[in-house]
C-alpha cells in the first residue's frame, strides 16, 4: 500500500475512494472501506482511502487530549489489512476547511480519476459541512463519478461509532468497545523509565509513552498482553496517577505494566499492550504492603484467566516482568 500526506503523490487515471476519518477502524468502518475495495478491484482500479490528521474536531476545538482511539500507524496497518492499495491521510487545516466540497471533489476527480466515491450514510464534506451526501450525489452527477452511502452498522440495535467506542473506553467497558472494534483494544509506544518504585516493592513495570491525544483508559487495573518483538506475554497493566506514592494537584496518568514470570530490560522498545479485561479501580493504600498484597492477588487473577484461556484453546499463550 502508498501512503502519503499529499494528494499530489499519485495521479491516478481511475481509481475508487473511500473517505472518512476512520479512527479506530472499526467494523462500520471495515465494511464500507472492503466494499470499496472490492467494487475497486472488480473494475480493476486502484482502491484508495482517504483521511484526515488531525480530525477536524480536533483542529476546531483545539484539543490536546484524550481523543483519537488508533494511533496513524496502527489506522495504516488495519487499512492496508482491507486490501487497499493507497492511504492518503492529509492534513486538515483551516485553508483546507474553506474548501467547497465542489472544489475538494474536483481535486480527487482530475487527481485520482475519482469513479466512485464511497462514504457513510451521515457524511458532511466541504465548508460549513455543506457536502452532504445529497449534495455531492449532485455533484457526482455533473463531474462523472458515482457516490455510494453505506448504511451505518448496527450492534444488538445501536449504531456502532468511534464515539460510542471512546465512552466505553473511558468507562472500562472493553468488551463492548471490542464488539465494535472487532479486535482487542491496545496501544502502542516507547517502553520508559519511570520512577522505579515497582522494582523496590518486587513488581518491575515497563512504563509505555503514550501519546496525550489518545483516548484516556478508565483508571484502574486490566489483564492485558504485553506484545514485544512479535511475541505475546500474559501480563497486569495499572492505568492512573499512583495514588498511594504521589500526592500532587494534578499528576500525570501512566501506563505501567508487570509482565509476568519475564526478566529483561526493554527500555527504548517499543511494545503494544492489548487490554483483555477491567480488573479492579484504582485505590489509595494506606500502606506499600496493602499495594503488594493486592497486586499479588491482581496478578493471581490474571494466571487463572490465562489458564482458563489455555484450556479452552489448547494453546500455550507463553509467559511473562520488564525493568522499570
Amino acid at each position: 500500500m502508498i501512503v502519503s500526506r499529499e494528494l499530489t503523490c499519485c495521479n491516478l487515471p481511475a481509481a475508487c475512494i473511500a473517505i472518512g476519518s476512520f479512527d479506530g477502524v472499526h467494523i462500520g468502518h471495515q465494511s464500507l472501506i472492503r466494499q470499496m475495495v472490492d467494487s475497486a478491484h472488480t473494475r480493476g482500479v486502484p482502491a484508495v482511502v482517504v483521511t484526515f490528521y488531525p480530525q477536524p474536531v480536533v483542529l476546531f476545538k483545539n484539543l490536546k487530549s484524550n481523543f483519537y482511539i488508533s494511533s496513524l500507524e496502527e489506522r495504516r496497518d488495519l487499512i492496508e489489512e482491507l486490501g487497499a492499495d493507497y492511504l492518503l491521510t492529509l492534513p486538515f487545516t483551516y485553508e483546507l476547511a474553506a474548501v467547497s466540497a465542489d472544489d475538494f471533489l474536483k481535486m480527487l476527480k482530475e487527481q485520482l480519476g475519482m469513479l466512485e466515491l464511497w462514504v457513510g450514510e451521515e457524511f458532511t464534506l466541504g465548508k460549513g459541512r455543506e457536502g452532504t451526501v445529497e449534495r455531492i450525489t449532485q455533484i457526482g452527477a455533473a463531474r462523472g463519478f458515482a457516490v455510494h452511502a453505506i448504511e451505518r452498522v448496527q450492534l444488538d440495535g445501536e449504531i456502532v461509532s468511534s464515539s460510542r467506542i471512546r465512552d466505553a473506553l473511558r468507562e472500562g467497558d472493553l468488551l463492548n468497545a471490542e464488539r465494535m472494534l472487532g479486535r482487542v483494544f491496545r496501544l502502542e509506544g516507547p517502553v520508559v523509565h519511570g520512577a522505579h518504585r515497582g522494582r523496590t516493592i518486587g513488581f518491575p513495570t515497563a512504563n509505555m509513552d503514550i501519546d496525550p491525544l489518545r483516548v484516556k483508559l478508565q483508571e484502574g487495573v486490566y489483564w492485558t498482553r504485553l506484545i514485544l518483538d512479535g511475541i505475546s506475554y500474559p501480563a497486569v497493566t495499572s492505568v492512573g496517577t499512583n495514588p498511594t506514592f504521589v500526592h500532587t494537584e494534578h499528576p500525570p496518568v501512566t501506563v505501567e505494566t508487570f509482565i509476568l514470570d519475564f526478566d529483561r530490560d526493554i527500555y527504548d522498545k517499543i511494545v503494544q499492550v492489548e487490554f483483555r479485561r477491567y480488573l479492579r479501580g484504582q485505590v489509595t493504600y494506606t500502606s506499600v504492603a496493602g499495594l503488594v498484597e493486592q497486586i499479588r492477588m491482581d496478578v493471581n487473577q490474571v494466571r487463572g484467566y490465562e489458564q482458563n484461556v489455555q484450556a479452552a484453546t489448547g494453546v500455550f499463550t507463553g509467559s511473562a516482568t520488564a525493568e522499570s
